[in-house]
């Protein structure tokens, strides 16, 4: 389990946007610690997934010669 602000970290962005995140359902949590301002706990792999998800969304976005080549075609290339 990861807290929301390690998720954060992980994730590169303010802890406030994984709260908006969590809020909009774009991240699953698997439970809120007891408190007014109690963390939300988030599993590792709904993390791994959301950074999956906006990493290929990033590369869709990169011209096509700019996306990142395998070490194969980077050989063939030299």
């Amino acid at each position: 389990m990861l807290s929301a602000s390690a998720a954060a970290e992980i994730l590169k962005v303010s802890p406030k946007t994984i709260t908006r995140w969590i809020e909009s359902g774009e991240i699953s949590t698997v439970d809120k610690l007891p408190g007014r301002y109690g963390t939300w706990l988030i599993d590792e792999r709904e993390v791994a997934r959301v950074a999956q998800k906006r990493r290929e969304e990033l590369l869709s976005r990169l011209p096509q010669d700019t996306a990142p080549r395998s070490r194969a075609d980077q050989k063939e290339a030299a």
